[in-house]
């Protein structure tokens, strides 16, 4: 059937972007991403740790600045065997939360995603082919969520549309006040 591109570009940048952060998160900071749900207006994804506002903005920063590299995405195929093998590491009980969800997802969509330095793992999404694709990440909120944390993020076009909103609202709240919108909160700070 046919492919409708400008969704399924979409949720490409979403998916490569939430590799992306994940990979930077988790290597950063010790956590696993133990949960992930692309929704039809945000991204959430779970982490196994707490995190502060501040090191996910952080990370945040270092995820643009990745996409801005315009950092290969390397797709790849694992021969048979391998497959097979991570068949097996799927029913072992040896294994953690996150190699288990790793080698399960390689054995269901036999394909590997290799974004060098910043994540390597199994995957059976659709991806972009550079991360400047993705073209931005914005980190909405940072909530407790269990024993760790849930992201609500946004990428790429979705990221675009939101932070142009908020433009134009912080636009019209500084037409009001009669100042310009760098200045709303200050001007907003005095109405108080």
């Amino acid at each position: 059937g046919p492919v409708d591109w400008p969704r399924r570009f979409d949720h490409m940048q979403q998916h490569s972007g939430e590799h992306i952060l994940s990979g930077l998160l988790c290597s950063l900071y010790h956590c696993d991403n133990v949960g992930f749900h692309l929704g039809a207006d945000t991204v959430t994804i779970d982490y196994n740790a707490e995190l502060t506002w501040e090191q996910v903005m952080a990370a945040e920063k270092a995820a643009n600045e990745v996409i801005w590299q315009d950092t290969p995405v390397d797709i790849t195929f694992p021969a048979p065997d391998a497959l097979a093998a991570a068949m097996a590491l799927v029913d072992s009980e040896e294994l953690s939360v996150d190699t288990e969800a790793s080698a399960a997802s390689l054995a269901r969509a036999g394909m590997e995603v290799d974004l060098g330095a910043v994540a390597k793992g199994a995957c059976c999404g659709t991806h972009v082919r550079r991360a400047g694709e993705v073209g931005i990440i914005k980190i909405l909120s940072c909530q407790k969520f269990r024993e760790g944390v849930r992201l609500e993020i946004l990428c790429g076009s979705r990221a675009y549309r939101y932070l142009s909103q908020v433009y134009d609202q912080d636009r019209a709240v500084a037409q009001l006040l009669s100042v310009k919108p760098q200045d709303t909160l200050a001007a907003a700070e005095r109405q108080g």
